[in-house]
């Protein structure tokens, strides 16, 4: 379960920062997955994750962020995805006799993803995760799809019409690009962060699997998985 992989790993993270030996675990490099909203991305960090037998990290990372500074989970969340709402956060954590701003977030963010990347065993879902692996270390892969396939995907996935899906990834890519630019100075990742891109439009999700894998293999030389 996921609430027991993050208990786990902040007891792991805790018993590190005190240097104790039975932190110690055999390390599997992490996936980090960047992808563009109904590109099909998220199915394809799941089935990576389901055949490497590792844990699927999405907004799970705003939970342990949450839990390890007693902060309400849906400020965090607020800080996550809304940016540009800087006096809505504020007042929002006076109501809630916090004091939780942005750099709080950023610092904190940065330090999971980190940590996480350290544990290795794990698939990540965006949070500018790619942009903080470093080369060799960690599969960096980017999943996109052209724009008004991605507005398909989405109304189906969502129940939603074409015309609601097109603003809802207008206003979901506005608020990633303020994040980018906030927490890395840049509207979105170069292409040199990434170590393998895939475009849905032609390539299934099976085959986008399969791709990553043989890639996760070759650059983390790693030869075991639990398919």
């Amino acid at each position: 379960m996921l609430s027991n992989f993050l208990h786990a790993y902040g007891r792991t993270i805790a018993l590190r920062e005190k240097g104790r030996p039975e932190a110690k675990q055999k390390f599997q490099p992490a996936i980090a997955v960047s992808r563009e909203v109904g590109s099909g991305g998220r199915l394809v960090a799941q089935a990576l994750a389901d055949k490497l037998g590792f844990q699927l990290c999405d907004k799970s990372i705003l939970e342990q962020i949450a839990t390890r500074n007693n902060v309400p989970k849906d400020l965090i969340e607020l800080l996550d995805e809304c940016p540009g709402r800087s006096l809505e956060i504020f007042g929002a954590s006076l109501m809630r006799g916090v004091s939780f701003s942005h750099s709080d977030f950023d610092r904190f963010l940065r330090a999971t993803i980190n940590a996480l990347l350290e544990l290795g065993s794990v698939v990540i879902v965006g949070r500018g995760a790619v942009c903080l692996a470093r080369p060799g270390q960690a599969l960096r892969l980017r999943i996109v799809a052209p724009l008004e396939m991605r507005i398909r995907n989405y109304a189906g996935y969502e129940k939603i019409t074409e015309t609601e899906s097109r603003k809802r990834l207008k206003a979901i890519e506005d608020e990633r690009a303020k994040f980018m630019r906030r927490f890395f100075g840049r509207s979105s990742a170069v292409s040199h962060a990434f170590d393998l891109a895939i475009n849905t439009e032609g390539i299934s999700i099976d085959t986008a699997v399969e791709m990553s894998l043989e890639a996760y293999h070759r650059i983390c030389k790693c030869k075991q998985h639990a398919g």
